[in-house]
Parts: C-alpha cells; structure tokens; sequence
C-alpha cells in the first residue's frame, strides 16, 4: 500500500478510496473482517513518515467514519465499538491509542455502558503501552519545568485523564510524600496547591498529606524538646 501512495500521483486518492469502500460495505453487511481490512489500511498509510499527508491519525480516522457512516444507530454503533474493541490489544503504537481516546463521538444512549467499556479498554492499554518510569524522576523533571513556568505542565494533566490509574496510584503518591514543610512554600508546595486548585489531587488525599506532614514536623518538635530535657539533666 505505502509503496503505491509513494509510487503514484494519485496513490493516496486511491487507498483511501479503496478504504472508503471497504469500510461502507463493512457497515452494510455488518462484516467485521471488511472493517478489520479498512481500519488497518488506513492505520498504515497515515503512519508512515514517508506519506506527505499533513493530517493526522485522529482527524483522518474521523473523516474516514464521517464520510462512510453516521454512528447514531444503536446497532451501527455497537458493531463500530465491537470492531474498535477488537483491535485494542493488538496495537502496539500508543499515539493511536492516544487518538482514539480523544475522538468526539456522538454515543447513542443505548450504547453509554458498551462506550465506556471501550474508553476504559483504551485507557488500560495506554497504561501497558507507556514506557514505564520512576514517578520520583518524573518529579523531578515536573517540579523543574514549574519552576521555570509557574504552570502545570501539559502533559501532567493529559496523564490525570489519559493515565488516570497510574496517576492516582503511582504520581499523586510519591508527589505526596509527607515531609517537613518549609515555613515559606517552596517549588513542591506551590506545585502540590496548583495541582489541588485545577481539581487534580483528592480532597481526601490532600488532607492526609497535611496530616501526615503535621506528623512529621510534632515528631521533630518532640525530639528536640527530648534532647533539651536531658541537656538540662546533665546540667543539673
């Protein structure tokens, strides 16, 4: 396919007017392996470096349903899912994951539970997908760019939606380490507050990360407090 979109003028026209017919006659049939065929056509020629198509995956694919179909019938619409679903485990490439987590659909009210499977599905397979990295690193180069922005890193709040677990369990937890906190907020205290006011840390696990840092800071108080006691002993 991709040596025809690069060998011919009108190589790209011709794929997708091939993927085109693949997919309606995929829908009218309600033929997964046609649609399995189309999908994956298309998957193909939009992610070659080589193609000089400066759309991408996400917007080509919406075009592509747009063009071929309206998902407002329950039954086309669970088909469409069923087919999307399947697909799931076998890709490898988590931009187009990615972009099928982002796409605007119009979900049918029949079909709400069998869509939010699916995103669900997709989330999980973003999860496996994702190189994975110390959070104490990834903290390190968050705080970073804070500081030097004063803003939330972009690809911070992706993470709370795209990597919902992993940012819940694995981020949140190791940002809210408890500690001695400084008298005057530092980079992590100012970090942790505008995380809170952009609705991105619990109210829950912030107040036991006061808690905790309380803890910590009455345990110091206490040991100093220990060590002038026995000073005064032996002074005594």
């Amino acid at each position: 396919m991709c040596c025809v979109v690069m060998s011919h003028k009108e190589g790209f026209a011709m794929i997708s007017k091939l993927v085109i017919g693949l997919m309606k006659e995929g829908f009218e049939n309600f033929d997964k392996v046609l649609l399995y065929r189309a999908i994956l056509f298309g998957r193909q020629i939009m992610l070659k470096d080589e193609v000089p198509i400066s759309v991408s995956y996400g917007l080509w694919f919406q075009t592509f349903i747009g063009d071929c179909i309206t998902l407002n019938n329950p039954k086309i619409f669970s088909f469409f899912i069923s087919v999307m679903t399947d697909l799931i485990p076998l890709e490898k490439d988590i931009d187009v994951i990615k972009a099928a987590l982002i796409q605007k659909m119009s979900v049918p009210f029949e079909c709400q539970s069998v869509y939010s499977e699916y995103m669900t599905l997709l989330k999980t397979r973003v999860r496996d997908l994702e190189p994975h990295v110390q959070p104490e690193k990834t903290i390190e180069r968050v705080l970073s760019l804070f500081q030097e922005t004063g803003k939330i890193p972009p690809f911070v709040l992706e993470a709370s939606l795209v990597q919902k677990h992993q940012f819940l369990n694995e981020f949140l937890p190791a940002l809210l380490t408890p500690r001695l906190k400084p008298q005057i907020p530092d980079t992590k205290e100012n970090f942790i507050t505008a995380l809170f006011q952009a609705g991105k840390i619990p109210n829950s696990l912030l107040q036991k990360y006061e808690l905790a840092c309380k803890k910590e800071e009455d345990l110091l108080l206490a040991d100093i407090n220990m060590a002038g006691n026995f000073i005064e002993i032996f002074r005594g």
